[in-house]
């Protein structure tokens, strides 16, 4: 497959604490590709740098084999298609499931004239689309404060999807969830990597042996090895630091 993101030697300090150290890392279309590790592993640090919202003392990210995103802001790299859901729910309470999405969809122009427009029959259609593919649809004219902890998270990654990315990150999609929820977002995850490459930080090893194709183990700012689940879980040093057996 294509490679879509390439992370090479990238390192992050805050303050003096090495909190990335030469992080190599790569991401082809339409992968499932999950990032474990302990607390301060780097996880979330490393999904900060890809989207912008840290910059890295050295090293590069490639996006799409061309774009370097190291120097370029949030939203420059937003628009090349890279897309972050952070860990709790975002989303506008007050409006509803249907607007949520269609703000997004209006979301390159200036807010002062988001609800001056209508959108297109295009764009109207990808709406529909998403509400039904992310199971919103019969609840598209509710507001969204009224929606479950899980559909919030669901319309939030709905709110990504409509903008056709081609990388969404994604910040431990399931926590506080119940179990079907926790079920269907695992599906969802697999649908939405038929159109664009996933790249999740999970904890839940359960959720990840069960719908994870490439896990990438990090541990104090390092790629600790990459391979499937069982490639992982047979890894000795894996399971001495991180899954807590020791031989």
């Amino acid at each position: 497959m294509k490679q879509i993101l390439s992370c090479k030697e990238v390192e992050v300090s805050f303050d003096g604490f090495r909190a990335l150290q030469g992080v190599n890392l790569e991401i082809h279309q339409n992968e499932v590709h999950f990032l474990i590790g302990p607390n301060g592993a780097g996880k979330t640090t490393l999904l900060d740098v890809i989207c912008g919202k840290t910059k890295p003392l050295g090293g590069d990210i490639i996006f799409s084999q061309q774009e370097s995103l190291t120097r370029k802001k949030e939203f420059e790299i937003a628009r090349l298609g890279v897309k972050r859901k952070f860990q709790t729910p975002s989303v506008f309470l007050d409006l509803t499931v249907e607007e949520n999405l269609e703000l997004a969809v209006l979301s390159s122009e200036r807010t002062a004239t988001l609800f001056k427009r209508r959108l297109n029959a295009e764009s109207v259609k990808k709406v529909e689309e998403i509400l039904h593919f992310v199971d919103l649809y019969e609840l598209r004219a509710i507001k969204a404060g009224s929606l479950s902890h899980g559909q919030k998270q669901w319309l939030e990654i709905g709110m990504q999807l409509v903008t056709d990315p081609l990388l969404l990150l994604l910040d431990e999609p399931i926590a506080g969830m119940s179990g079907y929820e926790r079920e269907r977002t695992g599906k969802l995850i697999q649908d939405i990597a038929k159109t664009c490459a996933v790249v999740i930080v999970e904890h839940d090893m359960d959720f990840v042996q069960q719908f994870s194709e490439i896990v990438t183990v990090m541990s104090e700012g390092k790629v600790l090895c990459k391979g499937t689940m069982e490639e992982v879980r047979q890894n000795k040093e894996v399971a001495e630091i991180y899954l807590g057996k020791k031989e």
